[in-house]
């Protein structure tokens, strides 16, 4: 594993360098997407445990050279929207975004990156806005302590009407599932037994059919068109 970070290293080195040569000053992000292998069948992987010690030791890299990073994920090598899945995004994506990885790329994709269904797509951003919290931590401070409140709500009250309740329950504090169930056992039977991946189905048709695309001004888009066509000219 250690010989693989060298050899990355050197070779985004290399690049780097390179690209310095040739166009001073250019933006460079130090890019990583290595990947595992399963030694019997010679399989690529990107959603191993080795791979997300990966992720971690390139962002500590690009931090060290003083360039922005890049890794690929949440990550599945997992064939269908099932528990693997589930597990190893997860550990994929909290190894990048708690290593301070700058760019994370791979949104909605599974089976080693070979299939992207607008299912994943949703799930994954139930993944990233949860780890983002997670990471984001818990905010001290003498008013969150509420030692006020915790001094006023005597036994056999509750805190549901408490001024701090009221005030940061619908703060960042807590965050609401876009496609993820919360419902106990007999209402999410009642209400049609749906799993995760029925739940963003649902939400894509729905994104689907009501999302309206802004435009763009007619001046930027004249702009687009001119560097679509320019870049077509150099391939005829």
């Amino acid at each position: 594993l250690a010989g693989e970070i060298l050899q990355s290293n050197v070779e985004l080195l290399s690049s780097l360098a390179i690209t310095q040569l040739i166009n001073p000053g250019a933006p460079f992000i130090f890019g990583n997407a290595k990947s595992a292998a399963d030694i019997a069948t010679g399989e690529y992987l990107i959603g191993t445990p080795e791979c997300n010690l990966f992720r971690i030791a390139s962002a500590q890299l690009a931090r060290y050279y003083h360039v922005p990073s890049h890794s690929i994920g949440p990550d599945s090598d997992s064939n269908l929207l099932d528990e693997q899945n589930g597990f190893e995004k997860m550990s994929s994506l909290i190894s990048e975004v708690a290593s301070g990885t700058n760019l994370v790329i791979n949104a909605g994709m599974f089976a080693t990156g070979m299939t992207v269904s607008y299912e994943q797509l949703m799930i994954d951003s139930e993944l990233i806005r949860f780890v983002k919290r997670y990471i984001k931590g818990i905010n001290v401070n003498e008013e969150k302590l509420a030692y006020n409140s915790l001094k006023k709500v005597a036994y056999g009250k509750d805190f549901l009407t408490d001024s701090l309740t009221l005030k940061y329950l619908r703060s960042d504090e807590h965050i609401n599932p876009l496609v993820s169930n919360r419902k106990n056992y007999e209402i999410w039977r009642q209400s049609g037994s749906q799993d995760i991946v029925q739940n963003s189905g649902a939400m894509v048709e729905e994104i689907l059919k009501n999302h309206k695309r802004p435009l763009l001004k007619p001046e930027k888009q004249k702009k687009v068109e001119e560097i679509i066509l320019e870049f077509e000219g150099k391939f005829k």
